[in-house]
């Protein structure tokens, strides 16, 4: 008999790390503590396919790093930037996947939101949001993107649903 795994997004893989191959982990510190106590994660390739990795290390510099079997240089870790990272459903306790759907129901409510730029008043319609790398990003219409970073959302109006935005001078020049 086949097991069918069931698996729960817990967060992605940034930019890859040092010189050993380290990659920033973008999640919750719960669920950072979760994976160590674990030992194992997996991770949603381009295909769709989870696969498993086992941890050799972790270490906390400000941000997240983990160090995967068999990834040991930089070049090794890079197809794995910006990539899911999964945990079997049997190993998400009721109260750790409550914390991750609110986390990311959370970031996704803003997907109907509208941008305002304070500096010229220009306005788009989000229309849906995707994690990148470094921080998320929001997609607009055109598929232009603007990063929806702490230091550049001024006010969030949740009764107009709108961001106020202090974005950088050139951001949209035509």
């Amino acid at each position: 008999m086949t097991k069918v795994f069931q698996f729960t997004e817990v967060g992605y893989l940034g930019q890859s790390w040092g010189v050993e191959g380290g990659l920033k982990f973008k999640g919750m510190d719960e669920v950072f503590a979760r994976i160590l106590e674990l030992g194992y994660l997996f991770v949603r390739l381009k295909d769709g396919s989870p696969v498993p990795y086992l941890l050799s290390g972790a270490e906390q510099k400000g941000e997240f790093v983990l160090y995967l079997e068999g990834i040991h240089q930089p070049e090794e870790a890079r197809p794995l930037s910006g990539r899911p990272v999964l945990l079997e459903e049997q190993d998400v306790d009721e109260a750790l996947a409550r914390m991750i759907l609110e986390g990311s129901s959370a970031l996704h409510k803003w997907r109907a939101y509208t941008i305002v730029d304070i500096r010229t008043n220009k306005r788009w319609k989000i229309h849906k949001i995707e994690q990148y790398p470094q921080q998320e990003m929001a997609v607009l219409e055109g598929d232009l993107l603007i990063p929806l970073h702490e230091d550049l959302i001024v006010e969030v109006d949740s009764s107009q649903q709108v961001l106020r935005m202090d974005l950088p001078e050139g951001l949209f020049e035509e």
